[in-house]
């Protein structure tokens, strides 16, 4: 699992344009989630608030 073009992507294949520049110049985001417990749904994960963040 992971975030793409302001989604949550489920799959193991993205497409990917060759004008994208994420790929040309490397203008990416990094961010990181602490998962309490092995989680998503933890209280304290709060991913809600993650995910919105990055909307």
């Amino acid at each position: 699992m992971f975030w793409y073009d302001r989604g949550l992507m489920k799959t193991e294949i993205i497409s990917v344009k060759v004008t994208e520049p994420g790929l040309i110049y490397g203008a990416t985001v990094f961010t990181t989630l602490r998962v309490y417990q092995k989680s998503f749904d933890h209280l304290l994960t709060e991913r809600s608030t993650y995910f919105r963040r990055l909307e």
